[in-house]
């Protein structure tokens, strides 16, 4: 599970999600970790009750690890490392198109 964390893991990508709703917020996620490169650390801000919810559940769902959260004023961010294992690209394919 991931901590709160006052030092700052350091993310190569950043996307944010505080305009999306479902689905894109799926799409939007999906396809930015499938184009991020194994063990890389993405960075993914969020800023409703929803995404709060779903956002975890997708990056586990695709075998990946939420590192670090830190709550801002109306929004979250999450640095998420990317699996490792060239297998955990879930429904997506590895250059982020839907398979």
């Amino acid at each position: 599970m991931a901590q709160r964390s006052t030092h700052a893991v350091k993310a190569g990508r950043r996307v944010d999600l505080t305009a999306c709703r479902c689905p894109e917020t799926y799409e939007r996620l999906v396809a930015a970790l499938a184009r991020a490169g194994a063990g890389e650390i993405l960075e993914v801000v969020i800023n409703d009750a929803e995404q709060a919810q779903d956002v975890p559940e997708i990056v586990k769902s695709e075998g990946h690890r939420i590192v670090e959260v830190v709550p801002e004023p109306g929004r979250i961010r999450l640095r998420i490392r990317k699996s490792e294992d060239e297998s955990a690209f879930g429904i997506c394919g590895r250059d982020g198109w839907m398979l």
